[in-house]
């Protein structure tokens, strides 16, 4: 692995030295697309409409067509062929975590390392290990924004930002499409999936309303003892948003999701089978959500004020059995989880919009988070145990307050800086009866100020370099065992490099990056009775590098090649009671590339294109440790120090396209990969294993 690692650090030193850094992706390339749009891609970022070349920061756009073309549905599909983006995947629905740069949240209780927005709401919660999903279906594009986002975006955002950008509904065009998709996973079931969309105007040019809606049903290939292929799952979805805009000063958009997964078993299987033949019990899992976001635009003329009012209500069941939970067997049947999150926020903004050497984005925020949980034991309840028996709030309350800013001068033609700060206030509580009746609540208040500078310099209209320096933060927050965890900071130092070459036929994008973080929140384990209950402290300080490279290439013919490398440093400076100086941190693959080669061929006269693809994306296996005190001694023991192995994922897609229809079939995991995405601490070498080899046969009509 070293010799590899070595490898790709040169790899990537080399080409941010001959000046080409940065990344960006875009619109996957056709046999008819002109090659110059590599540079052009407008993105919202900044809050404002700017080339992805101007942005002064790490930003990675993913268009609709590409989504499509690769055809994935949710964005662990898409992870390592955006530099820095990795996922862990729990043996549950709805509780991924989602890192970027290397950034894992640990997997006690606390905030996400990366915010996630639908349009200009965000939907993450105070619940480190439940990042939410989103069916990546009529998406605009979906915007990566890598490194500390806190001056726009908030403390969820220490390691960055994602943004799902829906499509606007059409003001002149009644247009939709429907599509079906038909799969089989190599020894287990089959599934299916339907989604469609229908758009038009309310009022021609001045109004239109967008309604989409799908469902999923996800194959299963693991076996239980009372049921065959137990971990198939359903996503059921609707979204619907109209928009009013008449070109005039006022405009508006509104935006309504409804959002329900359902499973009746975990992904958790045994080692180098698709069987979990010990487990008698089904763990049933439910994750259902619903958003709103009303944005309301008046345009004063040079300045644009935006108001942005989010509303989201999701929530969150399931069952761990007590082999799941650690137990030992008959002590317990396992535990219940059940949460309610409602969450209130509201966003004023104003924008420049002119074109004189000022520009600023200038607001307010306010945030209003409820959770509402209860937990219990599942019958027969041998033991009763207070972490597992309580309700209450799960894992917190918060009000919080923002006030921010973001101010560019131009100074030439070349050269521009921007100073961005965000002050922001957070009161966090927490309440709780355990099943012995005994109250414990606790209360706490955080603050931090979060600057970041920016300069970027323009060779040319298509190649800039910047300069990043930013500050992350996370307030703390309390654990189930009434112990509390203080608030983290994280300073970023980023130099990078945007190049549309060749015509722009060629286009690279790499960035070097420095981390240097303070009070690292981690995850620990603290005996409980028989078992455990995971936490959150602070583990001491951390740093480290990482690079990053991606390229698109558009080859003629209708080839295009695309290519990612990520490699992150990131290590614990100090030795803890949980963590040794000189490791990785839990569930952090240290390189993660993806390689990608597509063709599209025109067919004869009529229109009609034929098409291929292969991605292939790696990560390295990563490390996962546990340990907790012994009572007796008070000495540590480690009883997990794993390390799972490197994946490596092919899929292949081939199929024919007109103006109106296409028709295309795709193998998944071609080389039948059965690497653990996320391993069990309890069963050797056990884990939520890569979904084997799946053959699909999808149809799609455009009108």
């Amino acid at each position: 692995m070293r010799q590899h690692q070595g490898t790709t650090v040169a790899f990537a030193v080399a080409a941010v030295l001959a000046g080409t850094q940065a990344h960006s992706q875009s619109e996957p390339a056709r046999a008819s697309d002109s090659a110059a749009s590599l540079s052009e891609v407008v993105v919202t970022a900044s809050r404002r409409k700017e080339r992805i070349v101007d942005v002064p920061y790490a930003i990675t756009a993913v268009s609709n067509s590409e989504i499509e073309e690769r055809g994935s549905f949710d964005l662990k599909q898409l992870q390592y062929s955006i530099p820095s983006l990795a996922m862990n995947p729990s043996n549950v629905i709805g509780a991924d975590r989602i890192q970027l740069r290397g950034i894992d949240s640990g997997s006690g209780t606390g905030l996400p390392t990366v915010g996630i927005y639908v349009d200009d709401v965000g939907i993450s919660i105070d619940q480190q290990q439940r990042d939410p999903g989103f069916p990546l279906v009529d998406l605009e594009r979906i915007e990566v924004l890598r490194g500390p986002q806190g001056t726009l975006y908030g403390q969820g955002s220490v390691s960055g930002t994602i943004r799902y950008l829906t499509r606007d509904p059409s003001l002149t065009e009644f247009e939709g499409f429907a599509d079906a998709t038909l799969t089989s996973v190599d020894k287990g079931g089959t599934g299916y999936r339907l989604n469609g969309a229908l758009g038009a105007p309310i009022v021609e040019g001045a109004s239109g309303v967008r309604f989409v809606a799908g469902y999923d049903k996800s194959a299963g290939w693991i076996d239980y003892a009372s049921r065959k292929d137990a971990n198939e799952s359903e996503t059921k979805y609707a979204r619907i948003k109209a928009l009013y805009d008449r070109g005039e000063a006022l405009s508006a958009s509104l935006l309504y999701q409804y959002l329900d997964v359902v499973a009746d078993a975990n992904n958790v299987s045994d080692p180098g089978t698709n069987e979990r033949s010990s487990e008698p019990n089904i763990d049933p899992a439910s994750d259902q959500s619903q958003l709103v976001n009303l944005i309301v635009n008046y345009d004063f003329g040079g300045v644009e004020l935006t108001s942005s009012t989010g509303y989201l209500d999701r929530t969150y069941k399931f069952d761990a059995s007590g082999r799941s939970l650690g137990l030992p067997a008959g002590l317990l049947a396992g535990a219940r989880f059940d949460t309610d999150f409602e969450q209130l926020t509201q966003e004023f903004r104003l924008a420049s919009t002119g074109d004189g050497p000022f520009r600023y984005v200038i607001g307010a925020w306010y945030r209003d988070f409820d959770s509402r949980g209860t937990r219990g034991s599942l019958p027969p309840p041998a033991l009763q145990i207070a972490a597992f028996v309580r309700s209450g709030t799960d894992p917190v309350n918060s009000e919080a307050t923002a006030v921010f800013g973001d101010v560019t001068y131009v100074f030439s033609d070349k050269l521009e800086a921007s100073v961005g700060l965000r002050w922001y206030d957070d009161e966090r509580e927490t309440e709780n009866v355990n099943n012995a009746g005994v109250r414990t609540s606790a209360t706490a208040k955080f603050d931090a100020t979060s600057p970041r500078f920016n300069l970027l310099y323009k060779w040319s209209d298509s190649v800039s370099t910047y300069a990043t320096v930013a500050k992350g933060f996370r307030s703390g927050g309390f654990n189930a065992n009434n112990t509390s965890y203080d608030a983290e900071t994280l300073w970023s130092y980023e130099i990078g490099t945007k190049a549309a070459l060749l015509d722009g036929r060629l286009y690279l994008d790499a960035a070097v990056y420095s981390l240097r973080y303070d009070d690292r929140q981690s995850g620990a384990a603290q005996p409980l009775g028989p078992a455990f209950v995971n936490i959150t402290t602070n583990g001491g300080e951390a740093s480290g590098e990482g690079l990053e490279f991606a390229l698109t290439s558009q080859l003629g013919a209708g080839l295009t090649l695309a290519a990612t490398v990520a490699w992150n440093g990131v290590e614990y400076d100090n030795t803890t009671f949980e963590r040794d100086a000189g490791t990785r941190f839990d569930y952090v693959p240290e390189t993660t590339a993806s390689l990608s080669l597509s063709q599209r061929i025109p067919i004869g006269s009529g229109g009609i294109k034929g098409f291929w693809r292969a991605d292939y994306q790696y990560a390295d296996g990563f490390p996962v440790v546990a340990r907790i005190v012994n009572p007796s001694t008070g000495d540590r023991i480690t009883f997990a120090d794993l390390v799972t192995e490197d994946q490596s994922l092919l899929n292949l897609r081939v199929g024919f396209d007109t103006e109106r229809y296409s028709v295309t079939l795709g193998v998944e995991n071609v080389l039948d990969e059965d690497a653990r995405t996320f391993p069990s601490i309890f069963v050797a070498n056990g884990g939520v294993r890569v979904r084997p080899m799946t053959y699909s046969l999808n149809l799609r009509y455009d009108w």
